[in-house]
Order: C-alpha cells, then structure tokens, then sequence
C-alpha cells in the first residue's frame, strides 16, 4: 500500500454553523465555541437587537478581506500600516433577494509602489474565501430532515 494521495482525492475542510429560530426574525448561530445572533429591523418585524444575516455576510466579508490583505501584504514584503474597510452591499428588491453589487472601499496607509499595490489587491481578492464564494458563486442546497420523534414505525 503506497503513502501517495490519489489525484482524485480532496482535502476537504467543513466548516459548521448551527441555528435556532429563536422568533420569526431572531437566530441564534454557534459556530465554534463562539454565539452571536441575527435579527431585522424593527420595520421588517424584528427587535433590531442585532445585525440581519445580510448585514452578517457584508460583516463577514470585510473580515476576511483584512486578513487576507494582512497575509498578501506580509508575503509580498511591503508594510501595511493600517487599514480600514467599508463594505456597501446593493439590494434592488424588484429584481429578487439577492445582492446585485458589493463595493469594497479600502484605505491603507502602506509602504508599496503602484506595481506592488495592484499586485496586493489582486493578491487579497484571489486569496479571500468569502469573495471568491460571491464572485464564482457556490452551491448551495436545502435539506429538510426529521427529527428523530418524527420517525415512526
């Protein structure tokens, strides 16, 4: 038996969340050790105790962007400083639920020339998991399951 991997092969990683509905408009979400919650608006039913879920992927984004430009930054040797993100995601509702457009707004006080600059966001947008998911897209697919006491003879 040989120690090679076969070409077929992938080395999946899953990541898992898990939800409860705690209302109509509120979710509770574990992933990890850490909780944090969803909900809307007051205008769209909810308490507004938290960011809603699309609010939570824009969030999410800017995250991932920041480490990512921190890595590419690191890896291509040029020293960034600060930076500050601003994440702007258009809803046009007559065309459907999804976001149409996503604007990411970066201000970074790095030492680059225009060369090594165009090279970092290249960089930090190839290597970003969340923007590569919105920009080539994923599947995405819904299971409805039994709970256990559903499961009859």
């Amino acid at each position: 038996m040989s120690n090679h991997t076969d070409m077929n092969e992938r080395n999946t990683i899953k990541l898992v969340a898990r939800a409860t509905s705690e209302t109509d408009c509120r979710t509770e979400i574990k992933v990890r050790q850490f909780v944090f919650h969803t909900d809307e608006p007051t205008n769209e039913g909810g308490t507004d105790e938290a960011a809603n879920p699309v609010e939570v992927l824009l969030g999410a984004l800017a995250g991932c962007v920041n480490v990512v430009a921190h890595r590419a930054a690191e890896r291509i040797g040029i020293e960034l400083r600060s930076l500050r993100l601003t994440v702007i995601g258009e809803l046009e509702p007559e065309l459907g639920p999804a976001i149409r457009r996503i604007d990411i707004r970066m201000e970074a006080d790095l030492e680059a020339d225009a060369d090594q600059k165009r090279h970092w966001l290249e960089m930090t947008e190839a290597h970003c998991p969340i923007a590569q998911t919105l920009i080539h897209g994923t599947e995405v697919h819904l299971d409805l399951i039994k709970k256990q006491r559903d499961i009859c003879c």
